[in-house]
């Protein structure tokens, strides 16, 4: 019973090894993270074991999170500058 909650979970929001952009993958795992955290699935989760699992994938997209937007930040920042009209006195 437990492999086919699972499996209804990642199939519910079509999850394959072929996705699109990182937008729409971090959309998708956010939705996929969020359906996990339901308490039905946290006992499916705990009966086979993935406890473990699922908490390093939660951080592992934090983190995953945190660097893109610093990335994201840091080209935004870069493109400015290089764009800047110069100041002639």
């Amino acid at each position: 019973m437990e492999g086919k909650r699972g499996s209804r979970v990642i199939k519910s929001i079509n999850w394959s090894a072929f996705r699109p952009g990182y937008t729409k993958e971090s959309t998708i795992l956010g939705s996929m993270l969020t359906e996990l955290d339901e308490a039905d699935n946290v006992q499916v989760q705990t009966a086979i074991g993935a406890t473990v699992m699922v908490d390093a994938l939660k951080a592992a997209q934090q983190e995953f999170a945190q660097v893109m937007s610093e990335k994201t930040e840091t080209e935004a920042q870069d493109a400015e500058r290089l764009t800047a009209t110069p100041k002639i006195n």
